[in-house]
Formats: C-alpha cells, structure tokens, sequence
C-alpha cells in the first residue's frame, strides 16, 4: 500500500487564488496527485484527505497535515457546536437530514429530504456524504444505500460531535449542504 510522504501546497504562477496540491507517494508506482482548489485559502495549518480506492487494495483515508503561508502558532478556531436544526439553504435550495440514531454503534440513515426533480446522479450516485470526527481524525466517506434515493448508512464508533458534507447535483449544480450533529455513547 502506498504511504504518503508529503504534501506540497503552492500557488500556481500566473493564477490568482487557485492552489495547487500535489501528494508524493513512496509506492512502488510513485504516485503523483495534483488537485486544484478554486478559493484562495488563508494562512492556516489545514489536514488534507485524499480518498482514492485502488482496486484490490486497501482503502484508508488518512489526515496529511499541511500549511500554508506563515500561520501564528496559537490558532483561536471556532468551536465546533452542534446545529439546533438539521436544515441548510444553498443558492435557493433547502436540503433537510433526518438521523435515525444519534448514538454510538447503532446503524444510522441518514435520509435527505430535497427537491427530487432537480436531483441528478454524481460521479454515478444521488448524492455523496463525507463526515468527519470534531478532531479530524475520523473520516467516513458513505455512498446512497441504493441508486435511486439520497439515504445514506453509516455508523459512529465514538461518541462526540461530527460535521456531515453532502453533495447533491441539483440542475446540473454541485451543491454542499454541511450540517453539525451531537453523538451520544449507547445505551
């Protein structure tokens, strides 16, 4: 399996505010990923995850930590609080989740109500969800339960509060609907 060895963040010449991200593999293939970000992104300590599943391989996504510019040492973030409502509006569409469960081990839908006549598939599916552990530590990437549907199902190990991403080509538009949710331990 391919371990990573650095991640390398420069600004591209000639390019206002669009980053380029290559990741350096010690593999017996030498992997090169470039990825270009459209934002411009802040001095800032940041964790990338590259999640890519080779055939026949196996699949772990790990954090690589990288900087850019010269960030002050004591960084003062935000904290991370849960949402009082699991609705968001994006560019005029609201997309609402519904969980299941909110407690560690247990099977977890998350159902997404949206628009359905606007919904198109995605890189082959109606939706993709990312979600990552309060630390960035823990990454889930969860595909539909099945092609025609936005419900996804997952499981949370640990308990503690997690962000959700969720893309949905809605009108031939990539749309991110994030949300914050509270994970309780079992009962």
């Amino acid at each position: 399996m391919a371990t990573l060895k650095e991640l390398v963040i420069k600004k591209r010449k000639g390019e206002s505010g669009v980053w380029c991200a290559s990741v350096i593999s010690s593999s017996v293939w030498g992997i090169c990923i470039s990825y270009l970000i459209g934002k411009i992104l802040p001095n800032g300590f940041y964790k990338a995850f590259i999640d890519i599943k080779p055939k026949q391989l196996v699949y772990s996504v790990e954090p690589v930590p990288f900087v850019v510019g010269n960030p002050v040492v004591s960084v003062d973030n935000e904290e991370l609080k849960p949402d009082d409502q699991l609705i968001q509006t994006v560019e005029g569409e609201t997309v609402k989740l519904n969980m299941s469960s909110f407690r560690t081990n247990e099977p977890v839908s998350l159902k997404f109500d949206l628009d359905r006549t606007k919904l198109t598939p995605y890189l082959g599916a109606m939706g993709h969800v990312v979600i990552l552990d309060e630390n960035a530590q823990k990454y889930l990437h969860v595909h539909p339960s099945n092609g025609e549907e936005p419900i996804f199902e997952t499981k949370f190990s640990n308990p503690g509060l997690y962000k959700i991403w969720a893309d949905f080509k809605q009108d031939g538009k990539i749309r991110t609907f994030s949300y914050v949710v509270a994970i309780a331990e079992e009962k």
